[in-house]
């Protein structure tokens, strides 16, 4: 017995539905990236036509299509002792409980995550990341980190890149 689609209905969806099988009661519609779509800025940049900074604040994990490259990439450096920053800015102090670096081919070997905003005199650390390597890396805090600008300082590698820099309000 074979059973045949009907072209008319060989690619119906008749029903969706999505559960958040999370076991909480936060609705996550209510917990956006508030990097998403923002003014990213950086110590310098490989490529500002495919690497810019705004790379790594627009939505996509992904790391090639084509030719574009959705991530930040930054320049080469020959010394390694060289500081290379990336940050966004929210717009307006935002209290945040969630940092998420994304990071691409290139991760640096250790990171401080800083926080800033107009009017104070220097930058915040709010976490250090020693053998940081690659992938995701995920920054919670027990309670609100409240300023304008998020992003990762580093040194110790001759390039870094970040495939997405996202800032949340709670830690869900």
């Amino acid at each position: 017995m074979s059973i045949e689609a009907r072209p008319e209905t060989a690619n119906l969806i008749v029903d969706f539905e999505v559960v958040n099988d999370l076991g909480s009661s936060l609705d996550l519609d209510s917990n956006p990236n508030l990097a998403f779509g923002k003014v990213a800025t950086a110590s310098d940049s490989e490529n500002v036509g495919i690497s810019a900074p705004d790379s790594a604040v627009d939505g996509n994990g992904a790391y090639h299509l084509e030719n574009y490259r959705s991530a930040w990439r930054s320049a080469y450096h020959a010394s390694t002792a060289d500081t290379v920053w990336l940050n966004v800015n929210l717009g307006r102090t935002e209290a945040v409980r969630r940092v998420v670096v994304k990071w691409g081919s290139y991760a640096p070997p250790a990171y401080t995550l800083m926080g800033w905003t107009p009017g104070m005199s220097s930058w915040v650390t709010l976490a250090t990341r020693t053998s940081a390597g690659g992938g995701t890396h995920v920054h919670s805090f027990s309670s609100d980190q409240t300023y304008q600008y998020f992003g990762p300082s580093m040194s110790g590698a001759n390039r870094y890149d970040v495939k997405e820099l996202e800032v949340y309000r709670w830690d869900y």
